[in-house]
């Protein structure tokens, strides 16, 4: 039989020293919302332009959980 574990980008499964056998691990990515902007937590996120839109609001910043499409 084989797994498959679906986890937002928040997990840290790659830390794992060893993954289990005939188990599949994915990751998909959390949205941010700063002020207008939304940002994707993903390979192309640029988190310098985030962290300065972060900087430049006094607004809370939002995230959310991928929905079952994603």
């Amino acid at each position: 039989m084989t797994w498959k574990i679906v986890a937002d980008s928040g997990c840290d499964y790659r830390q794992l020293p060893t993954l289990a056998i005939d188990t599949d691990f994915v990751s998909v990515p959390l949205t941010i919302q700063v002020a207008d902007q939304v940002f994707i937590d993903d390979a192309n996120l640029d988190i310098n332009h985030m962290m300065e839109t972060m900087y430049a609001t006094s607004e809370a910043s939002k995230s959310a959980c991928p929905s079952p499409d994603d």
